[in-house]
């Protein structure tokens, strides 16, 4: 069943539930030989302490949507997370995946597509997925979903 996180207090309960649930994978979670949480995005690893501390502020959350997958025994294997946002440059009001993270691939499109659905619901302009791991898969999915590729990003560490 796809639940909804309310609030930022319900926020901390079910992140910790879904790091204890998942913490022997998410150790050695990788994809592409690439460990997940030690380059994770623009080089640099997962901060599980800076999450928790920026979205269990009350004003911080209101801006994310997080929906997740609790198993029959309680446990939360699949979780995505969005940024719903306003690009000012554009004018446009955009749902943005933010992290998604899946033990489950049949867990991870139902995710996604109920994603899909609360942007049309609630009017949103447009809707941004990232491949950080160049998934091949999910390349060919988004496409037949009518997504479409933005330029490359480049980045530098400092």
């Amino acid at each position: 069943m796809i639940k909804v996180i309310k609030n930022h207090i319900e926020f901390l309960k079910i992140f910790e539930q879904f790091l204890s649930t998942n913490d022997e994978r998410l150790k050695k979670f990788s994809f592409n030989d690439k460990l997940l949480f030690n380059n994770y995005q623009y080089g640099f690893g997962v901060d599980l302490e800076s999450l928790m501390s920026f979205w269990s502020n009350p004003s911080n959350f209101k801006s994310c949507r997080i929906a997740y997958v609790e198993e029959h025994n309680c446990e939360i294997n699949s979780v995505i997370w969005w940024i719903k946002s306003f690009n000012e440059k554009i004018g446009k009001k955009i749902l943005m995946q933010y992290i998604w993270l899946s033990f489950d691939p049949k867990n991870s499109i139902r995710l996604l597509n109920d994603g899909l659905r609360f942007a049309k619901d609630n009017n949103f302009d447009g809707v941004v997925i990232g491949n950080t791991f160049e998934n091949k898969k999910l390349k060919n999915f988004l496409i037949k979903k009518g997504f479409q590729t933005d330029p490359e990003i480049f980045y530098k560490k400092n």
